[in-house]
């Protein structure tokens, strides 16, 4: 953990916005004697950062202890100031007490714009953007190259399309791994804020939503064509009835497999922890987990969802809302009555932001759509309209890093 870290989540706990997570990030970072210099250093940057004013509510002899610390060369004295804010820092920390210096607070109030604000920046929506990563450990960045061929073997010819679409083409007839032929493996993984399309050798087309990897053969098996994927991705494959077109997903309990000859599909595995969710467009597909769980057959208009409650993995089917599911492909979020944090969480890896709650939002309901090429600021305009919800902007510039945080408050 850096100090640029630690201070995120001191800051987070001081506005009583800390996820569960992070307090046990933050509990276990603060309570580990091999982190002790880490703490110390951070802390010694509370304290420079303090004027006499702020310190006013403490007794007039600690104020002059204190100060004469902060500005004193001597190494006893600072290891005395060290110990005891160390000391206090750690007890107010583990304990939940509310600290009395508020230059923080102070600062991430002004730090924090509402909607509408003058000047407030819109935050751009995500685009094609994805990196390629070869048998040998090299990397493309497939948005920052221009279109036209990349690579090309024995086997197939790589290209980057006009529409900036990754393209395969196999160059010989028969286009099957020999038997004992050793395959080369390709992975495609987007970024938050990232989508991109591929098309496969077999002709089957996967479009990766953001956070998402997919893992293949530039050649495929003679009885079987295999990928590995994670996060959520639309899958149109190529009919072949010889060679089922099998997607394996990892989760925490497990193998999933979706066995299929040629259909549409989507699948998303975000929460993999807890469940997947598989849903048929066009076609029929099988999904699989263990020999202990029966597999399912669905139809187009039904889902599977592969979940995790009491220790106990199940695999069912229910009906799938299919224009809200697979919308994404198509540009658009579609919000069908959705609790507002699941509603975030997608929008969250598409803008590639972190939302911060100050209560439970689940009984916040969102009906209605939005073009996913649109910026973030219209949609939060859109969701405050229903007079529930209000939303601060912070700038990134708090914490000296990249990320950008939306705190949620209810009215």
């Amino acid at each position: 953990m850096t100090r640029e870290r630690l201070q995120f989540l001191y800051e987070q706990y001081q506005r009583r916005l800390i996820s569960d997570d992070e307090l046990a990030e933050l509990r276990l970072f603060v309570s580990d004697d091999l982190r002790h210099q880490l703490v110390e250093e951070w802390l010694d940057g509370i304290w420079d950062d303090l004027d006499e004013g702020t310190l006013s509510d403490m007794p007039r002899e600690k104020q002059r202890l204190l100060l004469e610390s902060i500005t004193s060369d001597k190494p006893v004295v600072k290891r005395m100031r060290l110990t005891w804010w160390y000391a206090a820092a750690i007890a107010l920390l583990l304990t939940g007490g509310i600290l009395i210096f508020q230059y923080v607070e102070q600062a991430r109030e002004k730090s924090l714009f509402a909607l509408g604000t003058g000047g407030l920046k819109d935050i751009s929506p995500g685009a094609n953007k994805a990196t390629l990563t070869l048998p040998n450990g090299s990397k493309i960045v497939l948005d920052d190259i221009d279109s036209g061929e990349l690579v090309a073997d024995n086997s197939v010819r790589m290209t980057k399309s006009a529409d900036g679409i990754l393209v395969y083409e196999s160059i010989k007839m028969d286009s099957i791994a020999a038997v004992g032929e050793k395959v080369s493996y390709h992975t495609v993984s987007t970024p938050a804020g990232g989508q991109y399309q591929i098309w496969l050798p077999d002709g089957t087309r996967v479009t990766l939503n953001a956070a998402s990897e997919l893992r293949y053969p530039v050649v495929f098996q003679r009885d079987k064509r295999m990928v590995t994927f994670q996060g959520e991705g639309y899958f149109e494959v190529a009919p072949d009835a010889k060679r089922p077109f099998l997607v394996e997903s990892v989760t925490p309990n497990g193998r999933q497999t979706i066995a299929v000859l040629g259909t549409e599909f989507n699948v998303n595995t975000y929460d993999r922890e807890q469940e997947i969710r598989t849903a048929v467009i066009k076609g029929s597909v099988e999904v699989r987990f263990s020999t202990a769980i029966p597999s399912v057959v669905l139809k187009p208009g039904h889902q599977s969802v592969l979940a995790k409650k009491d220790g106990n993995v199940s695999l069912s089917v229910a009906k799938a809302d299919l224009n809200s599911i697979a919308a994404w492909k198509d540009g658009l979020f579609v919000f069908a009555d959705e609790p507002l944090p699941d509603l975030l969480k997608r929008v969250s890896r598409w803008y590639n932001v972190t939302f911060s709650y100050d209560d439970d939002m689940h009984d916040v309901r969102i009906q209605g759509n939005y073009f996913r090429n649109k910026g973030l600021l219209d949609l939060l305009q859109n969701l405050e309209l229903i007079g529930k919800i209000d939303f601060l902007i912070e700038q990134p510039a708090v914490r000296g890093n990249d990320e950008r945080r939306i705190y949620v408050k209810k009215r």
